[in-house]
């Protein structure tokens, strides 16, 4: 039998290639998907819807260093440019102590309503 035998012979016996099915995990892992898209999409339209009149009142920003510090000048710019591009005011609260611990305290047990911020930096 030659090469162009053999081959032409295997090409025959050669199964079609067969479908690809769905797995139960793929399947399973795209059902979640689904779900969670479906779950993030509601979620962000009624927070979008929520938002619109957002901010009501007075916005305050926690700086937990003394005032003057570098971190409290740039606080002080950030906040008088959000305070334009919002409409609405911007205090800056500065909250020095225990290295600024006492400060992101304050930040951490406030109210999350989005009208708190910590203007901080990463430095020591």
């Amino acid at each position: 039998m030659s090469t162009e035998q053999y081959n032409a012979a295997v090409l025959k016996r050669a199964e079609p290639p067969r479908e690809r099915r769905c797995g139960f995990l793929e399947a399973l892992w795209f059902t979640l998907a689904s779900i969670a898209a479906g779950g993030w999409l509601t979620n962000h339209a009624a927070a979008a819807d929520s938002a619109k009149d957002y901010p009501t009142r007075p916005i305050r920003a926690i700086v937990p260093q003394t005032a003057g510090s570098s971190i409290d000048t740039l606080g002080r710019i950030f906040a008088a440019r959000m305070s334009e591009a919002l409409g609405q005011q911007i205090v800056v609260d500065n909250r020095a102590g225990a290295g600024g611990l006492l400060g992101m305290e304050i930040g951490k047990n406030a109210t999350p309503d989005g009208y708190t911020l910590i203007i901080s930096s990463n430095a020591g």
